[in-house]
């Protein structure tokens, strides 16, 4: 099977059936991030117990690519303490860049959507916004 069909395929399985899309009504932090170029919105919830993220789930009106990389970015945190996942934010990042160091549920679709800034951004959206729930915490 091609990269592009794998990429289909997970892109497809995680719009139409996303494991963490919901809301989380007893978050310890919620927090709402937008891509201003293309109008996507996402709020997060993540609550942590004993230092480690408990429950995390998302909401909000995001294109599929966006919603796809939130469903696998929450994957990759739950059950992670703040140092764990502020490691993955930035492997995270370093994808964004074209960079194979990382490896978590997501890396190579972000990877894959570097090169294009616009799409980039759909793919950092959720990433960016834990970002700024993790340095509250």
């Amino acid at each position: 099977m091609t990269d592009s069909k794998i990429y289909d395929e997970v892109l497809i399985k995680h719009n139409r059936f996303p494991s963490h899309k919901k809301i989380l009504s007893n978050a310890q932090y919620i927090l709402e991030g937008i891509n201003p170029g293309c109008g996507d919105e996402i709020k997060l919830y993540i609550s942590f117990e004993n230092g480690v993220i408990s429950e995390a789930a998302f909401n909000g009106s995001i294109c599929a690519l966006s919603q796809t990389c939130a469903d696998l970015m929450l994957d990759s945190i739950i059950g992670k303490n703040k140092e764990e996942v502020t490691e993955l934010i930035e492997s995270a990042y370093r994808a964004s860049e074209g960079d194979e160091a990382g490896i978590f549920p997501g890396a190579e679709i972000i990877r894959s959507f570097s090169e294009s800034k616009a799409r980039s951004k759909c793919t950092l959206l959720g990433w960016k916004t834990l970002d700024k729930i993790i340095k509250e915490v």
